[in-house]
């Protein structure tokens, strides 16, 4: 998944492995990471539900993308009821290791007070992941162009929010983390003052985010929509070294078709600005867009565009297929987009449902990207 430092996000399965997961597989701001992790946190608290009355249990995630590679993770996670009327509350404990000697470990929290008028969400851990790093913009992403990173630190993330009406909620968000980056000696296509000051950087800074939820299921959705806004203000009286600012906006709409046949559409939006790090920059394909086939941070700038269209068909009993196609753009402002530079994506997936009731599915996915194909393994839907 993706690496906190990066616009790498994670994606698909607890809390803890979330933030690391999700950091590690697209490379952004953290807004979409903590998206990606309050995703998995619902996703492996659906799973619990499915298994009946267990509270606490052992979870084993496997791991395939093109960003950290393959391996293994493993998470335990205790459930319990914060309201009568409130989804169940969690604490989670996990880790991950990949073949790329890239490992993560943490823990995070989701608890429903009131009847889930309030939601405190929280995220402490570390990694240690091993990167490829392709510039900014388009030219080494073109061309497959890249040199070795690493990088590793600590990592804080929680968020508050409060229902302010039906399926909305408005709250703050705060980030920490401190990176420390390694690389070998900078060749010619990458300009120095990309990673000037790029050995050891924190990152402090606040937000506010909003979300509005009408989706009749969290985990693989037939209809409804959903909204997600968030932002980050990362600011030296704060404690961070840089002052740099992040905007992140995400719409889902799920529309039936008919047969057992749902078609699904995401748009992102992404914007920085300010003194901003290579690896909180916006990115294409790895983050919060969900654009699959591209590694996560091979192509990122300071701002992006996506939208991608997915059938989802349940053919036969438990079993199903998707199809996607989208395209994705980067560029240093948003008057510098242009059509002719388009980051295509499409592809096709195979699904098992390993929970009706919770809609819970299994799957893998092959993406084609320009230039660059990928194989997925998941755990509920994309988006």
């Amino acid at each position: 998944m993706e690496n906190p430092t990066s616009r790498i996000r994670i994606r698909h399965l607890c809390a803890g492995l979330c933030v690391f997961l999700s950091c590690v597989s697209g490379a952004g701001s953290e807004e979409r990471n903590e998206s990606a992790i309050g995703e998995m946190t619902e996703q492996a608290e659906a799973a619990a539900q499915a298994l009946g009355e267990k509270r606490f249990f052992v979870m084993p995630v496997p791991i395939s993308n093109p960003t950290i590679g393959s391996g293994l993770g493993a998470a335990t996670m205790y459930l319990f009821q914060g309201g009568e009327n409130a989804p169940p509350s969690s604490v989670t404990f996990g880790a991950l290791w990949a073949n790329s000697k890239s490992w993560a470990g943490g823990g995070g929290v989701n608890v429903h007070f009131k009847n889930d008028t309030y939601r405190l969400l929280g995220w402490l851990g570390y990694f240690d992941v091993n990167l490829k790093f392709f510039g900014i913009g388009h030219g080494s992403g073109d061309q497959g162009r890249s040199i070795d990173i690493a990088q590793k630190g600590p990592y804080l993330g929680p968020r508050f929010l409060r229902r302010i009406g039906d399926g909305l909620y408005l709250g703050l968000q705060y980030r920490l983390m401190t990176v420390t980056t390694t690389f070998p000696d900078l060749p010619e296509w990458i300009p120095g003052d990309i990673l000037r000051d790029g050995i050891k950087i924190t990152s402090s800074g606040l937000g506010p985010v909003l979300e509005y939820d009408s989706r009749d299921n969290q985990f693989n959705p037939f209809s409804g929509s959903y909204l997600e806004v968030t932002s980050n203000f990362a600011r030296e009286a704060l404690g961070s070294d840089r002052d740099y600012e992040q905007y992140d906006a995400r719409f889902n709409l799920y529309t039936v078709l008919g047969n057992d046949a749902i078609l699904a559409w995401r748009a992102t939006a992404c914007s920085t600005g300010g003194d901003v790090p290579f690896y909180d920059l916006c990115v294409v394909g790895g983050g919060g867009d969900e654009i699959r086939g591209y590694v996560g941070g091979q192509y990122r700038d300071g701002v992006s565009l996506s939208t991608q269209l997915e059938y989802r068909w349940r053919f036969h009993g438990k079993w199903g297929m998707v199809a996607f196609a989208g395209v994705g753009q980067i560029a240093p402002g948003f008057g510098d987009l242009r059509t002719d530079n388009l980051l295509p994506s499409y592809g096709v997936g195979a699904r098992f449902m390993v929970s009706e009731e919770q809609r819970i599915n299994l799957g893998v996915d092959y993406a084609r990207g320009r230039g660059s194909s990928a194989w997925y393994f998941r755990i509920s839907e994309a988006f």
